[in-house]
């Protein structure tokens, strides 16, 4: 009994701490892509946003297709 509680709250706190682990991957991807989208607006070039960014130039380039 007292290693299935066990196992139960391991399990239960890796999923708790991947779970805070994703939002806040998602979050900055969010931030990155909502910054990408601005300097697009203000014309800057798609290579010199790779490298404020850090995105993929495909990434950019879908931004660029959706606005």
């Amino acid at each position: 009994l007292e290693g299935k509680l066990e196992g139960r709250m391991e399990g239960e706190l890796k999923g708790r701490l991947e779970g805070e682990l994703k939002g806040k991957l998602e979050g900055k991807l969010e931030g990155k892509l909502e910054i990408a989208r601005t300097l697009l607006k203000m014309g800057k070039p798609i290579d010199e946003i790779v490298l404020i960014t850090g995105l993929l130039k495909e990434q950019i380039e879908e931004l660029g297709m959706r606005d």
